[in-house]
C-alpha cells in the first residue's frame, strides 16, 4: 500500500486488496453495496473503467486518491486516452503484466493516480 486511503478498485481485486491490508471501494461480496442492503448503490455501472470518461466520473462521485485496476493484456485505450488527453490530470504509476503459473492466462495490473 502507498498509503491511499480512498481508491477505486475493480470488482475482482476486491478480495486480494483486502486480505492485503490495502482498503477497498468494493470486494467480491456483491450485496452490500446494492441499493437494496445498503441504501446506496455502488455497484451499477460503476464497477468497471474501460475510459477517460468512465474515470473522470468515478473520480468526481468518490474523490478517489487511487484507481487499482485490472484489465486485459495488451493495448489499453484508457491509457492511450491518460496519455494523450490528460497527463495533466491523471498519471500512471503502475503497469505490469501478471502470468498465472497454472495456466496460460495473464492479468495486466495498473494503478492510476490522480494529479493533485
Amino acid at each position: 500500500s502507498h498509503g491511499y486511503e480512498r481508491p477505486f478498485n475493480t470488482f475482482n481485486t476486491g478480495s486480494w486488496l483486502v486480505f492485503s491490508g490495502v482498503p477497498v471501494h468494493i470486494d467480491n461480496r456483491i450485496d452490500p453495496y446494492m441499493m437494496e442492503y445498503s441504501g446506496v448503490d455502488h455497484v451499477r455501472d460503476k464497477m468497471n473503467i474501460a475510459s477517460l470518461a468512465d474515470l473522470d466520473y468515478i473520480e468526481g462521485q468518490y474523490g478517489c486518491d487511487a484507481f487499482i485496476l485490472d484489465m486485459g493484456v495488451g493495448y489499453s485505450y484508457l491509457l492511450y486516452e491518460i496519455e494523450t488527453y490528460a497527463p495533466d490530470r491523471y498519471k500512471v504509476v503502475y503497469d505490469n503484466v501478471v502470468n498465472s503459473p497454472y495456466n496460460e492466462s495473464a492479468l495486466r495490473w495498473v494503478i492510476i493516480e490522480p494529479v493533485s
